[in-house]
């Protein structure tokens, strides 16, 4: 087997037990830096896109993230992970 065809052997295999998906969110806004009058400003919410492996669904929160290994020994390892509240999310949908 080709070492192409290896990886792409290895991305069905994930793909098996975690989808990819993308994930349209609700975010805080950032503290101001200065101080400023409470009636110059309209608070805002910040809509965010993240899109990742889903690596766990819970009932308070999802789990996604970016980049994703399985080990020689099988294990599962993922890096630059990020947990989104369930009250946030404004839409999630599967990547194929």
């Amino acid at each position: 087997m080709t070492r192409i065809a290896e990886v792409a052997q290895d991305k069905l295999k994930l793909n098996k037990h975690f989808k990819l998906v993308h994930i349209l969110w609700l975010d805080s806004r950032g503290a101001s830096p200065n101080w400023q009058y409470i009636d110059d400003d309209e608070p805002q919410l910040i809509k965010c896109h993240t899109v990742g492996y889903l690596v766990h669904e819970g009932k308070d929160a999802k789990r996604i993230a970016p980049h994703i290994i399985e080990d020689e020994d099988g294990d599962v390892q993922v890096t630059g992970d990020m947990v989104i509240p369930n009250v946030a999310i404004l839409k999630m949908k599967t990547i194929e």
